[in-house]
């Protein structure tokens, strides 16, 4: 920059020439650019190629419509973006949980020791819980050799459970996180914590971290993310003044990166933008489970205690840790600790135990629907499936190597 004024200043020459060119290459740049984004938007998207097949399960006819409103209980699924099972944060974290499991277990919690997900990226393992079901007819539309994530999307943003849910009286609630694939769903009647900052929009957000700026902006950044994650706890035990049953779905990217809280809940600030792609800073990401358990115990005590009415409370991470992983050279560990998560159920009328018949989310919303709805959905395999980001339609069954007979 400085030797680019220094020249201009001192130059003799007509730049004429100099502005034809720099204006030549900003609009091949910009229209580089569009047709990049226009292809990534609407590529196999558009023909309806990706419409749901999972929203009308067939051979099981639902009776929810014989259940009067009052009867139906209020559903709570609560999902800790990247909170590692208790076994793993012990072996690869050195960090005893015990502690929290045994309060959630005095609470009347089912909580399992050992839980692994179905998938180790959001994205697939968020589609397979909401539409339960594998998603693996994608791999038949779209091939193995796709990076593409937004028919994975499509599955999410139409959802089955959500669909079912509110064809039956409930009122389908949702939180801001970040992501965008599950911050607004085609059921949706309330959404909570909506940020309108401008570093919400993707392009004016990327200009800023690349401007001299930038160190600014990623201290404004962590504190959105501070205040979205405070929102969210703050505002799911406040829900009330809705006659219908509600289902809630508050997705809270904790413990996930960044790492910006202390284990009290003070702003801790990460020290380099890497933090936001997976920085390896185990001691940050400790301090977010607890304090993230510190969120928890405060959110059960009011949402237990509230009213007369026992809520469902599905408490579950969509997959574990990731210290040490190379999306590109796996070995077991890397793997066992990524699949690794935590599941803690509490089911009203002594119903908990129930959630012993499964040991992965796929079937979280089949018991929950046959338990309390009248249904009689088959209870699938657990299995768990490898996929990357770089081709997250090429599935790949590591049941055996992860659960040991």
């Amino acid at each position: 920059l400085v030797v680019g004024i220094y020249y201009f200043i001192r130059t003799n020459r007509k730049l004429n020439n100099a502005t034809t060119i720099t204006n030549f290459i900003t609009i091949a740049l910009i229209l580089t650019a569009s047709v990049n984004l226009w292809t990534f938007y609407t590529e196999s998207i558009e023909d309806g190629t990706f419409e749901n097949p999972f929203l009308h399960i067939e051979g099981e006819q639902p009776v929810l419509s014989q259940l009067d409103n009052d009867d139906l209980p209020d559903i709570y699924y609560i999902l800790l973006d990247g909170y590692a099972g208790k076994n793993a944060l012990k072996e690869f974290l050195d960090f005893d949980n015990q502690e929290f499991y045994s309060f959630l277990n005095n609470e009347g919690f089912y909580v399992p020791e050992q839980t692994y997900g179905n998938y180790p990226i959001t994205a697939t393992a968020m589609a397979s819980v909401l539409n339960m079901q594998y998603p693996h007819h994608l791999t038949d539309l779209i091939g193995t050799e796709s990076a593409d994530l937004h028919p994975t999307f499509e599955l999410i943003y139409d959802n089955f459970v959500m669909k079912k849910l509110k064809s039956h009286g409930y009122t389908i609630i949702n939180f801001e996180t970040g992501a965008d694939y599950v911050d607004e769903f085609k059921n949706l009647d309330l959404y909570y914590c909506k940020n309108d900052s401008l570093l919400e929009h993707k392009l004016t957000n990327s200009l800023l971290h690349t401007s001299i700026i930038g160190y600014f902006v990623d201290r404004m950044e962590y504190q959105e993310h501070r205040n979205m994650i405070q929102c969210i706890f703050s505002e799911l035990s406040e829900i009330k003044n809705i006659d219908e049953p509600t289902f809630v779905y508050a997705h809270i990217v904790s413990p996930h990166v960044p790492f910006v809280f202390t284990a009290e809940g003070e702003p801790r600030d990460p020290v380099s933008r890497s933090d936001l792609q997976g920085d390896q800073d185990a001691e940050g990401y400790l301090n977010k489970v607890k304090f993230t358990n510190m969120e928890i115990r405060k959110l059960v005590n009011k949402l237990l205690y509230k009213t007369n009415e026992s809520p469902i409370i599905i408490i579950q991470s969509d997959h574990g840790s990731d210290f040490g992983l190379d999306w590109k050279n796996l070995t077991e560990d890397t793997q066992r600790q990524r699949m690794s998560n935590f599941q803690a159920f509490y089911l009203p009328n002594e119903n908990s135990n129930l959630m012993s018949k499964t040991s992965t989310p796929v079937n979280i919303f089949r018991i929950i629907f046959n338990t309390y709805f009248n249904e009689n959905y088959e209870i699938l395999p657990d299995k768990i499936y490898w996929n990357d980001y770089s081709k997250p339609y090429d599935f790949k069954d590591i049941t055996s190597t992860i659960i040991s007979d």
